[in-house]
């Protein structure tokens, strides 16, 4: 029987940081005395999982259309009439889907979001650390209000 105990000090679980390449880097991710790393809070959580939400769905749509239109009957015609041509139809014994385009357009839609997510979080994030307020970033990034609030009038006075 395997025995597992996390809270003894020479565990797998308790030595996972040590015995990479670089020592103590699980501890210095969160430590306040390290200037290698920034500290984490709850408003980067959020934007970590809202960046890999828009990431997944970027590539769940370009996967999805890529597989489908591979393997669609109308190939020859989407040759002669482009990306506009619309669907398999129930003439061919196929469905209507969206069109290869629609889905090449949806996808650089959520990729401009998730952009823009960047760009704004990080923004914000750096320019209360540059002022020294970093409690303002991580009390209002937790909800929308404080993004629309607090980012957007940053300094406005």
């Amino acid at each position: 029987m395997i025995k597992l105990h996390t809270a003894s000090t020479n565990s797998q679980a308790s030595n996972a940081g040590g015995s990479i390449w670089l020592s103590g880097w699980l501890n210095a991710i969160n430590e306040s005395s390290n200037s290698l790393f920034l500290t984490i809070g709850p408003g980067d959580f959020l934007v970590h999982h809202a960046i890999a939400l828009s990431l997944h769905t970027t590539t769940l749509i370009l996967v999805k259309n890529a597989l489908v239109a591979r393997g669609s009957k109308l190939m020859p015609d989407k040759k002669d009439f482009g990306y506009s041509f619309p669907c398999n139809g129930l003439g061919r014994g196929g469905t209507c889907d969206i069109l290869a385009w629609d889905a090449f357009y949806l996808a650089v839609f959520w990729m401009l979001n998730m952009i823009g997510w960047v760009i704004f979080y990080w923004y914000w994030k750096h320019i209360t650390l540059w002022h020294g307020n970093i409690l303002q970033f991580n009390e209002s990034s937790t909800y929308l209000m404080g993004w629309l609030r607090d980012y957007l009038w940053l300094n406005s006075s």
